[in-house]
């Protein structure tokens, strides 16, 4: 996971773009894994089939950067 200045956070996830399988993984990974706010914290709201994703997530939005970051660079 990394921040792209031009693309905003990028995520590459190993499950299969296959019956919505890949945005699965999407939504268990970042909502369990790194922002902590379980599976219904974390929802695709556009880009469902396509590779770019706009998500909706039940953090304030410098909590949400805070907790990408922190993950992105646990230093």
């Amino acid at each position: 996971m990394r921040r792209d200045e031009a693309r905003g956070w990028v995520v590459g996830i190993a499950a299969p773009p296959v019956d919505g399988r890949a945005n699965d993984e999407l939504v268990r990974f970042l909502g369990r894994e790194v922002l902590g706010v379980g599976r219904d914290g974390v929802r695709v709201r556009a880009g469902a089939s396509g590779r770019d994703k706009l998500l909706d997530v039940d953090l304030a939005p410098d909590e949400l950067e805070s907790r990408l970051r922190a993950y992105a660079d646990p230093t």
